[in-house]
């Protein structure tokens, strides 16, 4: 998202990832954002590759800034780090986790001390990084979101019809269709939610996404559905391209933001699926935390629910007018455009952090911190 924040203004962007990612057409005709993949024959290949650009840009000295964006990513990004050439360095935690891996942990310890600037996406788990990182400042805030503009086609029916042919079911129009955004997992109080739809009315379903045939947590799944006798009223979706991803939210009704109360990630959540869902038009079900819940009590945006509890997600999911009516999708998909999305957060912080760097470049003085507390 901050590689389009800036190519839409701009500047010229270079997007390097070692991941298996396809871009959506209307990113791949951006003019001023380029795409670098780096996956050669493997990932773990794909990383050293990224990696040696990286070094290269660095000891070019042609590259303004350098926004290393998660953990996963602080390895490859050290050494380029190290030897910048008075390149402002941008770390954005995304999903903060005081201990991910030794490895990661450690490299991202170190990056986010060198950083000029360091992004968290929820104040909580900023102010818990600074602390464990010894941080000279807070980091700033930056919701995970989608930006106002990003494309969400408006395609409920033809989606509601793929995703029955798919399964050989047929829905009616007061059936009701719950996404569970992801996959089986323990973490996402997903045993709780299958319980929960067993206490529901059979015209209750619930899809969950990647999950890849022969895969263990299908197994898990289907075998907990079967155990609570909820028969095809459990859908397994593999893997989708995340603009397939956003028409299948389409089709349903509800969306699950359940999280076990396991870790501080999970605990101050800040996750990526609530502007998803609400730009399909979806109502809500969150975990009973204090992040989330004050966020779905103060847009009325759904319920929230003890995620150890079946019978309270369950209650949580009946109080609410489902299906939602056109205009309550309206207005879900207005809030996502305009309180909730992207650049709400992205202008301040990046906003101020281009002008830093510009203003770096004009006094020849890049590479000291200028990051502050942000707003959330």
């Amino acid at each position: 998202m901050a590689a389009v924040w800036l190519a839409e203004r701009a500047h010229s962007v270079e997007y390097l990832t070692a991941r298996r990612f396809e871009p959506p057409n209307w990113l791949t005709a951006m003019e001023t954002l380029s795409f670098v993949f780096g996956h050669v024959r493997s990932r773990r290949l794909g990383a050293v590759v990224i990696a040696l650009k990286l070094v290269a840009r660095a000891l070019s000295g042609r590259t303004d800034m350098l926004y290393v964006q998660g953990a996963q990513n602080t390895v490859i990004a050290l050494a380029a780090a190290v030897l910048r050439r008075g390149t402002t360095l941008v770390y954005h935690t995304q999903d903060y986790k005081p201990r991910i891996t030794r490895t990661y942990s450690l490299a991202e310890r170190l990056l986010s001390r060198m950083a000029d600037h360091v992004i968290c996406n929820e104040v909580n788990r900023g102010r818990v990084m600074a602390a464990v990182n010894r941080l000279p400042e807070n980091p700033d805030v930056i919701r995970t979101a989608l930006p106002a503009n990003w494309p969400v086609p408006d395609v409920r029916q033809a989606a509601r019809r793929d995703l029955a042919s798919r399964h050989g079911l047929a829905f009616g129009p007061d059936d009701c269709l719950i996404a569970a955004g992801g996959r089986y997992r323990g973490r996402r109080a997903s045993y709780s939610l299958l319980q929960a739809i067993s206490e529901l009315p059979d015209n209750y379903y619930v899809v969950f996404t990647g999950m890849e045939a022969g895969a263990p947590e299908v197994a898990d799944c289907l075998a907990v559905a079967e155990d609570l006798s909820l028969g095809r009223r459990v859908i397994v979706e593999k893997s989708l391209r995340y603009e397939d991803l956003l028409s299948l939210y389409t089709a349903c009704d509800l969306g699950m933001l359940l999280y076990t109360d396991d870790d501080i990630a999970n605990f101050y959540q800040g996750p990526g699926r609530l502007t998803e869902y609400l730009r399909a038009g979806l109502p809500v079900v969150a975990s009973r935390f204090p992040g989330l819940e004050l966020l779905v009590l103060k847009y009325s945006i759904g319920a929230t629910a003890d995620p150890d509890s079946p019978s309270e997600i369950a209650a949580a999911v009946s109080s609410l007018d489902l299906p939602p009516s056109r205009e309550r999708r309206a207005e879900l998909r207005e809030l996502a455009t305009g309180l909730l999305c992207y650049e709400r957060g992205a202008d301040e912080v990046l906003g101020r952090i281009v002008s830093d760097t510009a203003d770096g470049l004009r006094t020849g003085s890049r590479g000291h911190r200028t990051s502050s507390e942000g707003p959330n």
